[in-house]
Order: C-alpha cells, then structure tokens, then sequence
C-alpha cells in the first residue's frame, strides 16, 4: 500500500507540470484570439487592453511609422487615417 501511495505521488508529480503548460496554452490561444477579434472591429478602443497607455511610450505599426506620443498617438491616428479606409477587417493568426 505504501509503494501504490509513493508510486502514485510521483506520477502525479511528473504529470502536474504539463497539465500546467496545456492551460497556459490555451490562455495565451485565447488572448491571440481576443487580440485579432479586437482588431478585427476596426475600433482600437477594444483592442486597448492589451496595450501599456504610458504616454511616452513609442509604438511603431506595420508601415514602419513611429508614434512617440504612447498609445493615445496610436489609437488617434488609426481612427483618424487607418480605420476609414476599409469598411470591414478580418484579422486572423497565421497558422504554421
């Protein structure tokens, strides 16, 4: 009885860190999703919460423009100049 008890210690032991990992997997899997559904609006308003709002922060977009002014630079110049110019945006992860 007492080996079945330590037995079964140590496989729960060396089985715990990946039950771990799968969940932290499927954390960071959603959040992607949230991240490219958010865009996906066309609002940066709702993708705000995954951005630091520190106004000197420097944020850089996929044209290789430069916004010194933090988040609120970002957020105003795609509403401004990005957003308009299409009328709906499906973004999605690539797959490898």
């Amino acid at each position: 009885m007492k080996r079945l008890l330590i037995a079964a210690l140590i496989v729960s032991t060396l089985c715990l860190p990946v039950l771990a990992q799968k969940k932290a997997e499927d954390d960071f899997n959603d959040l992607i999703k949230r991240y490219y559904a958010a865009w996906s609006t066309l609002n940066p308003d709702n993708a705000s919460f995954l951005y630091a709002k520190d106004a000197d922060l420097v944020f850089f977009d996929i044209a290789l423009l430069k916004y010194s002014g933090g988040w609120q630079e970002y957020r105003d110049n795609f509403k401004k100049n990005v957003a308009p110019g299409f009328s709906s945006l499906t973004s999605r992860p690539a797959t490898i």
